[in-house]
């Protein structure tokens, strides 16, 4: 975790003294073979490895916030933020892993909390990387060994704080590698469950993502014990998966999108039919209110003259009849007009 460039001048010769363990990881060892070369060659090299750091970390920050956007817009949808959490821990592991933390701040004794930090990374990743499943297949995640592998996760990072450090790099880094091959292990076997039985474009870019990222934690459990000559390219597994995610999210867009129009063509034909069938209805009323008028005001003109005593004098019934009469035929000549107001003020 210290800074690995020193300055020798020219001297004729460098005896190289390696300390192969320490108080705090006794089985260490020298994990690659010391480089010699000129500072200024060595000081690029560093740089260039730390800007392939930072631009990887830029990478998964950006998928991060743009999920946890996602998540702002959508709060039920809680895999965009159990996503997010994934991507913004992964920019966590490979600023701690990186040592750019240490090579910075050379003289800050860092050590014991980036070791913490960079173990217990691991077990949240996993945390959030089996959330993010039981939202988007909850159907196909086994939920029993879900929740025993959550739960042995969430201890597994707490224990990081409190154990000794060469116990936390010496046992508990198996475990969690344990930890990390069954999770993608139940995550695999449910992805092929999910293909079998409920067949998609969605789920077999998934799965791609998923099958990359198996391949980076079994790169990185064979490089951490010293099995193969490789590099830590988890994060870059989860920047594949993070790619695989926004293309289903695409696609899913685009599908929405297409339904959409269609709805939106069909909710226009219905419409156009509705406003049909309405101007038929107000030209019915129309034509119905003018030819009720004529009959209504003969009715209305008859009665009123009858009570005048145009025919002479009535019988007290016939009187009492003929008011009805009129009466309720100005009440339905007023109904009839309302009818026709209304009807011209729908025309405009």
């Amino acid at each position: 975790y210290r800074p690995g460039i020193m300055p020798l001048g020219q001297p004729r010769f460098v005896t190289l003294y390696v300390q192969m363990g320490n108080d705090v990881i006794p089985w260490l060892g020298v994990e690659q073979a010391p480089v010699l070369g000129t500072f200024s060659e060595l000081t690029r090299a560093r740089e260039l490895e730390a800007a392939k750091s930072f631009l990887v970390a830029g990478l998964l920050a950006f998928i991060g916030l743009y999920y946890l956007y996602l998540f702002s817009l959508r709060t039920s949808s809680m895999a965009s933020l159990y996503f997010a959490c994934f991507a913004l821990m992964a920019v966590v592991r490979v600023l701690v892993m990186s040592r750019i933390a240490t090579t910075l701040f050379p003289e800050s004794d860092s050590f014991g909390f980036m070791l913490r930090l960079e173990l217990a990374s691991g077990s949240i990743m996993g945390f959030f990387f089996l959330m993010y499943f039981r939202e988007v297949i909850p159907d196909f995640v086994n939920r029993r060994w879900a929740r025993f592998f959550l739960v042995t996760l969430t201890l597994h990072a707490l224990v990081m704080v409190f154990v000794p450090l060469y116990f936390a790099y010496d046992g508990l880094l198996k475990a969690q590698q344990a930890l990390g091959l069954g999770t993608v292990a139940l995550l695999v076997w449910s992805l092929l469950q999910a293909l079998r039985l409920k067949p998609s474009a969605g789920i077999r870019i998934l799965g791609a993502g998923v099958l990359v990222i198996a391949g980076t934690v079994i790169n990185d459990i064979l490089l951490s014990q010293g099995v193969i000559e490789s590099v830590h390219v988890i994060p870059l597994g989860g920047a594949t998966l993070a790619l695989c995610q926004g293309l289903v999210i695409a696609i899913f867009n685009a599908r929405d999108r297409k339904r959409a129009e269609v709805l939106s063509g069909e909710l226009n034909i219905r419409n156009q039919e509705l406003r049909r069938v309405g101007e038929l209805k107000d030209q019915f009323l129309a034509n119905t209110s003018h030819e009720l008028r004529t009959p209504l005001n003969g009715i209305i003109g008859l009665s009123e003259s009858i009570l005048d005593g145009v025919v002479g004098k009535v019988s007290p019934t016939v009187e009492k009849n003929m008011r009805m009469i009129a009466r309720n035929g100005r009440r339905l000549a007023m109904l009839v007009n309302d009818i026709l107001d209304f009807s011209k003020l729908k025309k405009g």
